[in-house]
């Protein structure tokens, strides 16, 4: 089932290494009849008293507990609107009776646009959320993408890849096109993540969302993860970024970067954004998925935006 959306992302070493320590996160399958016909992940959100299980009263959020690059639910045919409303409205009905009514409604996040008449034939509350970066191949060539570029971006992409080309003090590996992986640790990953968050994070009042050691192990030790990686000749690690694989719509995953004064690479965000998307056009991916940080750079890279809502409806009423 996973296999037609993103296999890498809904494995279940990978879901159950992510809900590893986790409150209240639930993993169900859909049936039709006796056959699996799609998966769900979500949490259970509400207060608590102390560091008791069940939340006094809460929501039930359907969300991908590994990406923001998909929603919570995965269906065998994704584009069929009949199937998905079936199994929201089995969804509900099976949240009412396992969990009652401390849970008091239900929440799905990243609705593309195209679902929505499936989410929204009951009352319910529909709110845009942050939008997706989506870069769509319609090259046949670098140098073809390159010229989509207006002038000055397409300077300096060219610019940034000879530099790195012409450093001998950064050696660049991309397990994608073959090279050899980088060294890559658990605690390399949550350190230069968390320096990454610590310098982008502006919204004081949302909490910030560190890497933690669950989701980390389970991307280095999935297959079907990519590294591109920037170490110095010392073999220090400078820099990350990883890539959930896939024939047709591959998902950016975790970046890291040292600070500029502690050896991070200059443009490194760009080389490692710029070299994905040569990868998807020299690999035929029809896309990559590139999520939701950075917009602003990811559409002057020739990205497009894939807006997505977030729909409550409550579970309860007369």
């Amino acid at each position: 089932v996973a296999k037609t959306r993103q296999p890498a992302t809904w494995d279940w070493p990978v879901v159950r290494s992510v809900a590893a320590g986790r409150r209240g996160v639930t993993v169900g399958i859909v049936l039709d009849g006796d056959r699996v016909c799609g998966l769900i992940t979500g949490r259970i959100n509400g207060p608590r008293i102390g560091r008791r299980e069940g939340a006094l009263a809460s929501v039930f959020d359907v969300d991908s507990l590994v990406s923001s690059g998909h929603a919570g639910i995965v269906l065998e045919e994704p584009t069929a609107p009949q199937l998905l409303e079936e199994t929201i409205v089995a969804l509900r009905a099976a949240v009412r009776r396992d969990l009652g009514r401390r849970v008091t409604a239900m929440i799905v996040r990243q609705v593309l646009a195209g679902e929505l008449p499936a989410l929204t034939s009951q009352p319910c509350v529909v709110r845009e959320g942050g939008a997706i970066a989506v870069f769509r191949n319609r090259f046949d060539s670098f140098d073809g993408y390159l010229a989509s570029l207006s002038r000055k971006r397409r300077g300096d992409v060219r610019r940034i890849h000879r530099a790195f080309a012409a450093d001998e003090e950064v050696v660049v590996a991309h397990t994608a096109t073959g090279d050899e992986a980088g060294r890559l640790t658990v605690e390399d990953m949550q350190r230069l993540h968390a320096e990454v968050v610590a310098r982008n994070h502006t919204r004081r009042w949302l909490p910030r969302r560190l890497l933690t050691a669950g989701v980390a192990r389970a991307q280095l030790d999935h297959p079907g993860v990519e590294r591109l990686t920037y170490h110095d000749r010392t073999g220090r690690l400078l820099a990350y970024a990883l890539t959930w694989n896939h024939d047709v719509s591959p998902i950016l995953g975790g970046w890291g970067m040292a600070s500029r004064d502690q050896g991070g690479p200059r443009n490194a965000w760009f080389h490692q954004a710029t070299t994905h998307i040569r990868w998807c056009i020299e690999s035929g991916r029809p896309q990559l998925v590139g999520g939701q940080g950075s917009l602003q750079d990811k559409i002057a890279l020739g990205c497009d935006l894939e807006r997505q809502w977030a729909v409550l409806t409550p579970l309860w009423g007369r």
